[in-house]
């Protein structure tokens, strides 16, 4: 394992993360009731393609970790993984209500 591969499994693994950070903050942006139409609206749209960015970053660390055999990135690899396949079906669930609430 080199040097080298850690280090670009962690700056991928960073991206995933603030990739699905974004609509945490902006949940709570808009529970403080910070312009919430905007916000909401922001979210519903931008949920599910942060979510599936995240998962591209986590799947190309994953990758890395498997072929240098770190165990440990590739758990937090595992678990990055399930946290975007759950915040993705919630950004369908979200564009689906986002039809819904225009499509008039």
């Amino acid at each position: 394992m080199t040097h080298i591969s850690r280090a670009r499994i962690v700056t991928l693994y960073k991206r995933a993360t603030y990739c699905y950070t974004v609509p945490i903050v902006l949940v709570l942006l808009a529970l403080v009731g910070v312009g919430e139409d905007i916000v909401l609206g922001v979210l519903f749209l931008s949920l599910f393609p942060l979510a599936v960015t995240g998962l591209v970053y986590t799947v190309k660390a994953l990758r890395l970790a498997s072929k240098s055999n770190d165990y440990e990135k590739k758990d937090v690899g595992y678990a990055n993984l399930v946290l975007g396949l759950i915040l993705a079906g919630f950004g369908l669930l979200a564009l689906g209500f986002a039809y819904m609430m225009t499509s008039r």
